[in-house]
């Protein structure tokens, strides 16, 4: 089956028709969130999204998972769809609810503390800078829980992260326990910190986590579609 275009808009389509409602919610709780706390950043939202949204419907044991995989669509056009949600989707919604938490956040101060709404023309609180490098620090943890939801069947971001964690914290310990070993010390656990890396550095490494992932993903696919 050849890639079509017009397949892939009509399950972006049907996706929103069906998940709007869980969209909205979610739209309303990043402009709540975003009004009264500044404790999150983009890069939360997008992964909180990534991590409850990706790949719902081959995680629905209902007949909406039957559906997708039944559905008139090649396995590339299923999964660029499922990018789009994650990828484009889930960020436009999070860029433009940021701006409505604002202009919320400044009427209640209008109404309580009697600040005019002239200070509510900055409305969107990050820099570009801040904004790429937000989205450039979060774009591997999303893959991988773009990732670990089509791998698992049932809640499989939340595995696969846990499972991340897990492997983290063990050769953070194997770390300290070789330190302790060489130095007599276990109080530095992180060598590299006192090395300096070229700044394309980060781009590598954010990049190609994030395409090993997405990969990894695409071939997780085409077997659930076996």
């Amino acid at each position: 089956m050849e890639l079509n275009i017009n397949r892939i808009i009509n399950l972006i389509k049907r996706d929103i028709g069906i998940y709007w409602l869980n969209y909205l919610g979610a739209i309303l709780i990043v402009i709540f969130l975003s009004a009264f706390t500044s404790n999150f950043g983009l890069g939360f939202y997008w992964f909180i999204l990534a991590l409850i949204f990706s790949f719902k419907e081959y995680n629905n044991p209902s007949k909406l998972r039957i559906q997708i995989i039944t559905l008139p669509a090649s396995n590339i056009e299923k999964y660029l769809y499922s990018f789009f949600i994650t990828f484009i989707l889930f960020p436009l919604i999070i860029l433009l609810s940021v701006p409505f938490g604002s202009v919320l956040r400044y009427l209640v101060e209008m109404a309580i503390m009697g600040k005019e709404f002239s200070q509510a023309l900055n409305l969107f609180p990050y820099t570009w800078a801040e904004t790429a490098y937000q989205i450039l620090t979060i774009l591997p943890f999303v893959s991988i829980v773009f990732f670990g939801n089509i791998y698992f069947n049932k809640k499989g971001g939340l595995k696969i992260l846990l499972s991340f964690i897990a492997f983290f914290l063990f050769v953070v310990s194997i770390d300290a326990f070789i330190l302790y070993l060489i130095r007599g010390e276990g109080n530095n656990l992180y060598i590299t910190n006192q090395i300096q890396f070229p700044e394309y550095t980060k781009y590598i490494v954010s990049y190609g986590i994030t395409a090993f992932f997405l990969f990894l993903s695409y071939l997780r696919i085409k077997e659930k579609e076996v």
